[in-house]
């Protein structure tokens, strides 16, 4: 059996006492007697990091600061595609009260996360389907 695990290396609450720093990603291929550990992308980083593994084998994580994110493996951990939450968010959703600002569309270091808090929570609905929970905390 593979073990995967994502681990949260800082607070992520920003400089100067919690940088945004990328998580680790750990694997396990013997029931989680051994470990292999290493650093995610660069674009995976800081607040509370959540991940399922689908019953198809694709890995699901969500999470971010200082923006809101989803990263999708389908080759075990190795590569990661990276979708930004707020902008689908808002391709989405047609009322204004409701959308995520532009700003934090494409959010970057610079900008701070005020628009949500990043955290998430993932559940799988079927063999390759997930949900994504996460709030938008308004201007």
């Amino acid at each position: 059996m593979t073990l995967f695990s994502v681990i949260r290396k800082d607070g992520g609450d920003g400089y100067p006492t919690h940088p945004h720093v990328p998580y680790l990603l750990a694997k396990s291929t013997d029931e989680g007697f051994h470990w292999s550990i290493r650093e995610a992308p660069a674009s995976m980083m800081s607040a509370r990091p959540r991940m399922v593994a689908l019953p198809s084998g694709a890995l699901v994580v969500a999470g971010g600061r200082p923006a809101l994110n989803l990263w999708v493996s389908v080759d075990s951990g190795e590569h990661f595609s990276s979708f930004d939450i707020p902008t689908l968010h808002n391709q989405k959703i047609m009322s204004s009260d409701d959308r995520f600002c532009e700003a934090f569309e494409h959010a970057n270091m610079s900008l701070g996360w005020a628009e949500s808090s990043c955290y998430t929570q993932v559940l799988t609905l079927s063999n390759d389907r997930a949900m994504i929970c996460y709030e938008r905390q308004g201007h």
